[in-house]
């Protein structure tokens, strides 16, 4: 083998373990950026939920007060049903990781 051949296939290698460590360091951003916007997403759920549920209070506190009683009692039930949804949304993606 030739100390010319020997240079090249050595240059090689060094040109692959820079790729791999280039495409090593972009795994590790997407890992992170993907990290960052499940935590976004789960507390945008869970503020999303409690937004509901504060609806649906404020809902039934009228309801008292309201002659239409029957249909703010069905929107209450509609917003703790939704606000429900999306906490098991969140506790499908994110319940097992974040404990």
């Amino acid at each position: 083998m030739s100390s010319h051949s020997s240079s090249r296939e050595a240059a090689t290698v060094t040109n692959r373990a820079s790729e791999l460590a280039m495409l090593t360091r972009e795994v590790h951003a997407l890992q992170d950026t993907t990290r960052a916007l499940a935590n976004r997403l789960e507390r945008t759920l869970t503020a999303l939920a409690l937004t509901l549920d504060a609806q649906a209070a404020t809902r039934l506190r009228l309801a008292h007060i309201s002659r239409d009683e029957a249909r703010l009692r069905e929107s209450v039930e509609e917003l703790q049903a939704a606000a429900e949804r999306y906490r098991a949304v969140a506790r499908q993606l994110f319940g097992d990781q974040r404990r």
